[in-house]
C-alpha cells in the first residue's frame, strides 16, 4: 500500500470536511485529533468524530471515516521512536499567509482538544506544571497571531520554518508526558490496582 503525503492527506480531509459541512478544516482538526490523542490514547477516535461531526449524514459518515484514519495514523507516528509526526498544515508551495493561518488553526484545535483534560486532576495538574504550561501560553500567543502582517515580513518562511517545528516538538511532548497518566486506563477512569 503506497503511503500518503501530507498534502494529499490534508487535501482529501478539506474536501471530506467540506462535503459533510464541518464547521472547521484539516489543520484544526489535526490539532484537535493531536490533543486528545495525548488525552485519551487510542480511545480519541469517537470524541474525534463527535467534535467534528455532529450531524449522522452520508457525507458525515465518508468525513468519520477519513477522521478515524487520521487519528490512526497520527496516533501510530505519535507513538514512532523515529519521531515521525509532523503537524497536517499547507505544504511549503502555500503562500505565506495560508501557511500560518493553517499553523494559528492547528495551536486552536489543539487548545481546545485539551480543555478535555480539564475535567482529569492528574492531567489538569499537569498542565499546570513546566513545560506544559509554557507551551500552552506559547499556543495562545500562537493563536492571536496577525497573520496578514506576519506573512508579509521579511523572514516569514523561517519563521513559518520554526512554528512547524514547534508545533511538531509541542505535540509530541503532550503525547510522551500525557502517556503514564492515560496508560492507567481510559480517561477519567480510576487506576486499576496492581494486584487485579
Amino acid at each position: 500500500m503506497q503511503a500518503v503525503s501530507s498534502e494529499q492527506r490534508f487535501a482529501d480531509l478539506e474536501v471530506a470536511l467540506a462535503d459533510a459541512d464541518a464547521s472547521i478544516g484539516p489543520a484544526e482538526v489535526h490539532g484537535l485529533v493531536c490533543a486528545l490523542l495525548a488525552i485519551a490514547g487510542t480511545d480519541a477516535d469517537a470524541q474525534v468524530v463527535r467534535e467534528v461531526l455532529p450531524n449522522a449524514d452520508s457525507a458525515s459518515q465518508i468525513a468519520a471515516r477519513a477522521l478515524s484514519e487520521l487519528t490512526a495514523a497520527t496516533n501510530n507516528e505519535l507513538s514512532d521512536d523515529a519521531f515521525s509526526f509532523a503537524p497536517l498544515l499547507l505544504s511549503d508551495d502555500a503562500p505565506a499567509v495560508d501557511r500560518l493561518q493553517t499553523i494559528v488553526d492547528w495551536a486552536s484545535g489543539f487548545l481546545h482538544g485539551l480543555g478535555h483534560a480539564a475535567g482529569q486532576p492528574t492531567m489538569r495538574q499537569r498542565l499546570g506544571q513546566e513545560p506544559l504550561s509554557e507551551m500552552m501560553q506559547d499556543l495562545v500567543e500562537i493563536t492571536r497571531a496577525d497573520v496578514a502582517d506576519a506573512a508579509e515580513s521579511a523572514d516569514a518562511d523561517e519563521s513559518l520554518m520554526h512554528l512547524t517545528e514547534y508545533l511538531r516538538v509541542v505535540a509530541q511532548m503532550f503525547f510522551d508526558e500525557f502517556l503514564p497518566l492515560r496508560s492507567s486506563g481510559p480517561v477519567g477512569a480510576a487506576p486499576v490496582p496492581d494486584d487485579a
